[in-house]
């Protein structure tokens, strides 16, 4: 029982610290204006952060203004895009989170046509947790037409105290559940599992029945393919 609680309790402090990083890293990233506002964005408060990063920030004097550091050590396991799929690594450092999450946005920003192709080519031989990202755009594309871009989690979770080094360092290919949201022919989402055509068109969501291979029998279903 006692051993229960305990990992309860060290559950909840590294789910308040990925809280805590993801807050820094809005700062940072210039998405809040103020750490307290970055700190309410993420369901955190500057006093937790305070605590639990206190190397991510600093402070002249008790009870003075907290500042944020230009980068911090301390490592996240996030999920990145790779030429063999998506992966769970661990992020040493602000500034392999920093192009961890740098990259998913360019290449999201990519697949929905939004940038191009060749937005790619600066994560060239770039490498977070010991893996390269992809950067090669037709093997987005063929990856993205697979369905393997699920809907990836929140982003950075802190490493438990209690795994093992080789646990923590270990990576995880990320797995793809019935209701994610996938992409799959580039720049058009497609909802496996989720609400109707027709129930898309009442919401005001311009969809249409297109045919999908599934990944899990082979067989090819219906879905509905927003433009």
């Amino acid at each position: 029982m006692r051993r229960g609680k305990d990992n309860s309790r060290t559950n909840r402090k590294s789910e308040a610290r990925a809280r805590g990083l993801r807050a820094i890293g809005r700062f940072r990233r210039g998405e809040s204006k103020t750490l307290a506002a970055a700190a309410r964005a993420e369901k955190t408060t500057v006093e937790t952060i305070r605590r639990l990063l206190p190397s991510a920030i600093a402070q002249d004097r008790r009870g003075g203004r907290i500042r944020v550091k230009a980068s911090d050590r301390y490592s996240a396991r996030v999920e990145i895009l790779t030429d063999a799929g998506a992966l769970v690594v661990t992020a040493r450092g602000s500034r392999q989170r920093e192009l961890a999450g740098r990259h998913r946005a360019t290449y999201m920003r990519v697949l929905q046509g939004k940038e191009p192709p060749s937005a790619l080519e600066q994560y060239r031989g770039k490498k977070v947790g010991g893996h390269e990202l992809i950067s090669d755009y037709a093997r987005l594309a063929t990856l993205a037409q697979a369905g393997v871009l699920g809907q990836l989690g929140a982003g950075e979770e802190s490493e438990p105290h209690h795994a093992s080094k080789a646990h923590r360092d270990a990576p995880k290919r990320v797995g793809i559940p019935h209701s994610l949201l996938l992409l799959s022919g580039v720049g058009h989402l497609v909802f496996r599992g989720g609400p109707s055509c027709h129930a898309q068109a009442r919401s005001g969501v311009h969809s249409r029945d297109v045919p999908q291979l599934s990944l899990e029998t082979g067989a090819e279903t219906r879905r509905c393919k927003t433009y």
